[in-house]
């Protein structure tokens, strides 16, 4: 099932690259999860300077990690999908670590000196970066006497 047809035919992307992705499976993704993320980062590229924009807009906005990732999930989710989809994306708003996004922004903010994170975006403080406490982390904690 190609949920996109009508968008396809960009100089980016062609309904057979699409097709390339049917049948596509991991663990709780499909190809349709897979073709719908395609898509809707190649049009927030092209129509909304990209992912480090709409982080950066949102940490402006907020002044936090969790109300930039849940305005990228308002976004990210704004054209037309199927609602299973939804669920691959954590929205701290309702509870969630987050996280997976959480720590994808502290790769893409935090200087690369280390040679951890790569330290690409430079407009959102270092300083409202979260750590996402998940099962994993709190046990780390309990260890340490945290």
């Amino acid at each position: 099932m190609i949920i996109h047809r009508q968008e396809a035919g960009t100089e980016t992307d062609t309904e057979e690259d699409y097709k390339k992705l049917e049948g596509f499976v991991h663990r709780t993704y499909n190809s349709v999860d897979l073709q719908y993320f395609f898509f809707a980062l190649q049009r927030l590229y092209k129509e909304q300077n990209g992912l480090e924009g709409i982080f950066t807009d949102g940490f402006s906005s907020h002044g936090n990690a969790a109300g930039a990732i849940s305005d990228f999930k308002k976004q990210f989710f704004q054209f037309e999908h199927l609602k299973r989809t939804q669920k691959h994306v954590s929205d701290p708003i309702k509870g969630s670590s987050a996280k997976r996004l959480n720590m994808y922004l502290r790769w893409m903010v935090r200087p690369a000196d280390k040679g951890v994170d790569f330290g690409l975006w430079k407009n959102i403080p270092l300083n409202k970066l979260m750590i996402p406490l998940d099962v994993h982390t709190g046990n780390v904690a309990d260890d340490w006497g945290f």
